[in-house]
């Protein structure tokens, strides 16, 4: 390569930021301009570095997640590519993110391995994906979805907290678009946490993604 490829790095994880960048600067041809620990900051870096040519994200972050992250800097700039670095190896994840067009994605595990030819097949407007998540995708391509049973029990206000929450939208954003009160939001939020017997936010997610309530056409918001 005959220039640098200018990359930010977002990880709430301070101890996995620092291993990428050293990854990266073990080598000539990357240069990391900034560095993000959520969604919001990650859109705030890519707005203050338009010449960042490539994003390493995770998906899981406080705050905005990484997918909605994602979605809103491929909304503004489709040619900006975006690599997933993260743990989740479900294909739920991994299809959701290519739904949004990633351009790849590579385990936390993979990282040694495969993380600087990923960046380099991306630049060269190629796919790239952890060889091992290939193959578990292949093995759970049988998978019975969850039972969505839960969703049946919460109100049509729950269901429109629970949407837009497994969407990436903080309280403050929710409250805006349905125009009640932040509080409001929390109480809704906490019920139906406990209805659906969900311990946090990734279970959520997961749970949303695994029965198609990311991709539906017909959510109640």
């Amino acid at each position: 390569m005959n220039s640098e490829i200018k990359l930010i790095i977002a990880d709430d994880h301070n101890l996995i930021r620092t291993g990428i960048r050293k990854i990266l600067e073990d080598e000539t041809g990357f240069k990391v301009i900034a560095e993000a620990d959520s969604g919001d900051k990650l859109i705030e870096q890519v707005q203050k570095h338009p010449h960042c040519e490539l994003v390493i994200t995770d998906l899981a972050m406080p705050g905005m997640s990484g997918l909605s992250a994602i979605k809103q800097l491929k909304e503004k700039n489709k040619n900006l590519k975006i690599l997933i670095l993260s743990m989740h190896k479900e294909s739920e994840y991994v299809k959701h993110a290519m739904s949004l067009g990633v351009d790849g994605y590579v385990l936390k595990e993979d990282i040694h391995d495969q993380l600087t030819g990923a960046i380099k097949s991306i630049m060269k407007g190629e796919k790239s994906f952890s060889s091992r998540l290939t193959k578990y995708m292949l093995e759970q391509t049988t998978r019975p979805k969850a039972d969505s049973v839960l969703y049946e029990i919460l109100t049509k206000r729950e269901r429109e907290v629970f949407l837009l929450v497994a969407k990436g939208l903080t309280n403050k954003e929710i409250a805006n678009h349905l125009d009640i009160g932040f509080r409001t939001v929390e109480t809704h939020r906490s019920n139906l946490m406990h209805k659906m017997d969900f311990n946090n936010l990734q279970e959520l997610i997961t749970f949303a993604i695994e029965n198609g309530f990311m991709d539906s056409q017909n959510n109640d918001v």
